[in-house]
């Protein structure tokens, strides 16, 4: 090519761009309903995933397992209501026995209960009342302390011999611990 001779245009890529559509692009960028529609479908994906994933683990093991839609083993369903065991026959005397024990010692219980309960109340109010007597008294040497520090001269200067005081008592109660 000689200086005078013009560059050849480039030819565009054979697969051909598509142009850019704006109004898809702003639909999808800033639509709520596009939001939502996305927001169903990984939903639907997600719970089908756990659906299929429970269904591949328990492999049909448990009844209450099975797939939608199918009918329940005959070993799940209930029995019929025939008492096996005599003693839990309402129609015999030896039950009216039991059922007079059985409830004494229901209410025994819910006594029980009850005191424990009372007792729990109880402690957790004393917990409540030292706590605030704690906070109380934290609150009263805290404030004591701002007040000692901060103490000032006439001319705007911290007084230092509430503070050799406080330093005093805090060496005090190091050494005794």
């Amino acid at each position: 090519m000689s200086q005078n001779e013009p560059c050849p245009p480039v030819a565009p890529p054979s697969g051909g761009k598509k142009p850019f559509d704006k109004k898809k692009w702003r639909e999808n960028k800033y639509s709520k309903k596009t939001k939502v529609d996305q927001w169903k479908g990984q939903r639907e994906k997600s719970l089908k995933h756990r659906y299929f994933k429970m269904m591949r683990k328990h492999d049909g093991a448990n009844a209450n397992m099975a797939p939608l839609g199918s009918p329940k083993p005959a070993s799940t369903l209930p029995a019929a209501d025939t008492p096996s065991n005599p003693a839990l026959d309402p129609t015999t005397a030896p039950n009216k026995k039991w059922h007079s024990i059985k409830q004494a010692k229901q209410e025994f219980e819910a006594r029980q209960q009850k005191a424990e309960k009372r007792q729990k109340a109880e402690e957790k109010k004393k917990r409540q009342m030292e706590r605030v007597e704690a906070l109380k008294q934290y609150r009263q040497k805290k404030a004591e302390k701002f007040k000692i520090l901060s103490q000032k001269t006439r001319k705007g200067q911290p007084v230092m011999a509430g503070r050799l005081e406080l330093l005093l008592e805090k060496i005090q109660a190091q050494s005794n611990e």
